[in-house]
């Protein structure tokens, strides 16, 4: 299922801004960064330990557009999936 600060919320029987607010009172990122960098580490492991496709690893992490996953991903770690998975592997 698709994770949204509304479903969270909703799990927790909150409001959405309620959630965002807890976000930013405890938290150093908000909500939507959070999930970002959840994501890219779920990413992250998928790459080191399976040999999944990338469309098939941006679908896993909660991305439909695989382009944009590339460029989120790049963003956050200064290296394309491609690179980080060749990274890991000579390690």
């Amino acid at each position: 299922y698709e994770i949204t600060r509304d479903s969270v919320a909703n799990q927790f029987n909150i409001t959405p801004n309620h959630l965002s607010r807890l976000f930013r009172s405890h938290g150093n990122m908000t909500f939507n960064s959070y999930l970002t960098h959840v994501r890219i580490d779920r990413a992250k492991h998928l790459l080191e330990n399976y040999n999944l496709k990338l469309d098939d690893i941006a679908a896993r992490c909660g991305y439909h557009d695989t382009p944009y996953f590339c460029h989120v991903f790049k963003r956050l770690t200064k290296c394309t999936p491609v690179e980080f998975r060749l990274k890991s592997h000579r390690s």
